[in-house]
């Protein structure tokens, strides 16, 4: 489960990874011959039994997306926290009766009002989200023998080997969908990502007019960011710089294959970092700091530059031609694929039930 309002597949023009990785999850388990249910509201469409419990989509497009978290209203009256936790309270039930041996959360706080309650149902929680204090407060406080945690890169645990992580699972990527493209070293870099301070949108644009090189922004953003986009990304917009908006995974491939690196100037503590994976898959160098994940990830040097600074990272652009893309390539097709993915969610679950498994 992700959440009970947003249908899946999720609308176009709505980035929201977690759903994404649910699907391919269920998907891949079902392709291996695991009985899967999916729960999620009216109107998804998914090649796994859907359980939606009458309940009706809240979002279907970018613009009610928008007005739904623009409402204060619903909010204040815990709509879509309700709904999400009478899909929830259903899950645990049918565990409970043994209909399912295992519940997968993509959004744990769900969860944790029912782990106590249901202490010998299995449930396993994905943690997309940075370990903020407060959030992992909320993990210590909700506790069951039976709860487990999934973090989607060792550094994302933040040091809190108090809670219950069952493993590390990180993201992968359908290789045959990210095929590899041909691009020379002084072909455009590329940004992919929310246009946000976080992901680095003005960083890289100042970093591609001082290093004189060609720029492509592929990423969208919402009204909260306007502000930042305008000011920081809009008045550098021209033949050097361009900005193509938000771009599905389909259309994002042909970015990635035609770039001479991935620019990547986080300023955040990454969870994991899907677009570094997508661009590497590619061929395509990642040039970025080292923040949260990303050593995880990006092997300096082999697949891309990992800089201390954005002075560093500047000088890095100059190396790109020393990077093999067909090394690039490799690196993803032996880690991070999605049948890697599919195969160490399937090896937890297999241990979680048949005994055996230890928190790690």
């Amino acid at each position: 489960m992700v959440r009970a309002y947003l249908p899946v597949p999720r609308p176009p023009d709505i980035p929201y990874a977690p759903l994404d990785v649910a699907v391919d999850v269920a998907l891949g388990l079902q392709r291996r011959g695991h009985d899967v249910d999916f729960y999620a509201p009216l109107g998804s469409v998914l090649d796994v039994p859907v359980k939606t419990l009458g309940m009706r989509s809240l979002v279907t497009t970018v613009d009610e997306w928008v007005a739904w978290l623009a409402d204060i209203k619903p909010h204040l009256h815990y709509v879509a926290w309700l709904r999400d936790f009478a899909m929830a309270r259903d899950m645990f039930e049918c565990a409970s009766r043994g209909v399912y041996d295992v519940l997968l959360f993509h959004h744990p706080e769900v969860a944790l009002p029912f782990v106590e309650r249901y202490p010998r149902v299995r449930v396993v929680s994905v943690l997309h989200d940075p370990l903020f204090p407060w959030y992992a407060d909320m993990f210590a406080a909700h506790r069951s023998p039976a709860s487990h945690l999934v973090s989607i890169s060792d550094r994302q645990r933040n040091g809190r080997d108090d809670l219950p992580f069952a493993a590390t699972i990180h993201h992968g990527v359908d290789v045959d969908t990210y095929a590899f493209g041909v691009a020379e070293a002084d072909a455009p870099l590329l940004f992919a990502g929310r246009i946000t301070p976080e992901k680095g949108a003005a960083e890289a644009v100042r970093l591609a007019l001082a290093a004189g090189r060609e720029l492509v922004l592929c990423g969208g953003y919402f009204p909260a960011q306007e502000k930042y986009f305008e000011d920081t990304v809009r008045p550098f917009l021209g033949s050097q710089i361009r900005y193509a908006g938000y771009q599905e995974r389909e259309n994002l491939v042909s970015y990635d294959q035609q770039a001479s690196a991935l620019l990547a100037p986080i300023d955040c503590e990454e969870s994991f970092g899907l677009t570094m994976i997508e661009a590497m898959a590619c061929g395509t160098p990642v040039l970025t700091l080292d923040r949260g994940s990303v050593p995880e990830v990006v092997k300096h040097r082999e697949t891309g530059f990992i800089a201390s600074d954005l002075r560093e990272l500047e000088r890095s652009i100059t190396g790109i031609a020393d990077i093999s893309r067909r090394r690039c390539r490799e690196h993803v097709v032996g880690n991070f694929t999605t049948d890697h993915m599919i195969t160490r969610y399937e090896n937890l679950f297999t241990d979680l039930v048949y005994g055996g498994h230890t928190r790690a």
